[in-house]
């Protein structure tokens, strides 16, 4: 079986506070000189992907829509482990909207013939949700989310999705989409020094959207018309009194006049 997965590059959630900034124009985060890293539930649904692999001698290769930079993402899961790595240039489409995203995954897997695309449950920015459910609409593919394990039977899939009071488990037929969740038994792997040596000598495949790759949503695509840092506010109080008897008091009646005790 060909496995497809797509990995998404994102700024580094362990980036300070102070240094994120969204441009005014493109209405984007700024990421110019930022840290980049794959989000964190691709890595986890490559590594399910690669398990599937060790047990049962499926194909894996990684797909990723961005720019230039988001090669950095493809050399590392290719050091994971991945046999092949595809970049999709979003240039003259947006590619923060889930339909766009996901009209081009599509194409891609279609094109690479694979029986299993797999995706993390959500993007670590705009966390959308949608892209893997949308996805596997435009294939007519049937579709399980936040699943935390896959194992192969036969010519069906076992899919393990956690819920409130335990766990379930799908039986599912391929070809099919699924997204994946962090679980215990997904924890990505960390690459060998020879593996990522060899990542970075290995050709990665750049097809173009709007020339080798459509990328057009059978529906209306989002529209993003705003977006804006949260305004920052902080209030500082002076508790006074004469002795630290006097000042607890006075600490105690500003907590009850704001109802916070």
């Amino acid at each position: 079986m060909r496995i497809l997965v797509a990995i998404k590059q994102v700024i580094s959630p362990d980036l300070p506070a102070n240094l994120f900034e969204i441009d005014p124009v493109e209405l984007r985060q700024r990421a110019d000189r930022l840290p980049l890293v794959a989000s964190v539930y691709d890595e986890h649904a490559l590594e399910v992907a690669l398990q599937l692999r060790d047990r049962h001698g499926a194909s894996v290769a990684v797909v990723t829509v961005g720019g230039e930079p988001a090669v950095k993402v493809l050399r590392k899961a290719l050091a994971m482990g991945a046999g092949d790595a595809i970049r999709i240039d979003p240039a003259g489409v947006d590619d923060r909207d889930p339909a766009v995203a996901a009209a081009l995954l599509a194409e891609v897997t279609m094109r690479q013939a694979a029986g299993l695309l797999l995706c993390g449950c959500q993007s670590a920015d705009w966390g959308w949700e949608q892209t893997g459910p949308l996805a596997a609409e435009i294939l007519g593919w049937p579709c399980v989310t936040f699943a935390s394990a896959v194992e192969q039977s036969g010519d069906a899939l076992l899919v393990t999705r956690p819920t409130i009071d335990g766990r379930e488990v799908l039986r599912v037929r391929v070809p099919a989409v699924i997204t994946i969740t962090s679980g215990e038994g997904n924890l990505p792997r960390l690459a060998q020094v020879r593996a990522v040596l060899h990542a970075e000598r290995q050709p990665i495949q750049v097809l173009y959207a709007g020339k080798d790759l459509a990328g057009r949503a059978p529906w209306p695509s989002a529209r993003i018309v705003d977006l804006c840092l949260p305004a920052s506010r902080s209030t500082c109080v002076m508790v006074e009194g004469e002795g630290p008897a006097e000042q607890a008091r006075q600490l105690v009646a500003a907590l009850q006049q704001r109802r916070l005790i």
